[in-house]
């Protein structure tokens, strides 16, 4: 794509400090920070099997630091309620403390729809997948098709 004023290739042109992101209100998918992959395999099974999810993706976006998506689509009201499950069982069920992960939640509830980075961000690399679980024809896909076209 060129500026036509200017000539200018836009391609690769974006700031330093672009980052990219998915953003749905259509599914699950969680932010967990200082999580070790044992640790996030176990939530991510937890949470596929309890609300029926289909599957899951996990993705690294720094050193135990993991991305998680699930297959099912979701109508907001049930993402919302999922969500909020998730983070009360963290906040008072003794469930492991992870408050990223609370105020992430809390974050996502606020703006009505749930956003994950797919792109490099300041020393951090672009996530990326550790291991796909069950089916990925839903929300997984949506995520990947996107995934696929970021930092080009």
């Amino acid at each position: 794509m060129q500026d036509t004023e200017s000539g200018q290739n836009l391609q690769n042109t974006k700031p330093n400090n672009f980052v990219e992101g998915f953003t749905t209100s259509k599914g699950l998918m969680l932010d967990l920070d200082n999580t070790s992959l044992k640790e996030t395999k176990s939530i991510s099974e937890h949470y596929c099997k309890r609300f029926k999810l289909e599957g899951y993706l996990i993705l690294r976006s720094s050193p135990n630091n993991y991305h998680v998506v699930f297959n099912r689509y979701l109508s907001w009201r049930k993402t919302t309620e999922y969500l909020a499950k998730i983070q009360w069982r963290h906040m008072y069920h003794r469930h492991g403390d992870k408050p990223h992960l609370i105020f992430w939640i809390t974050l996502q509830l606020c703006k009505g729809s749930e956003t994950l980075r797919i792109s490099s961000k300041k020393h951090k690399h672009k996530p990326h997948v550790v291991l796909f679980y069950g089916k990925t024809d839903k929300l997984i896909n949506d995520y990947m098709q996107y995934y696929d076209i970021g930092d080009k």
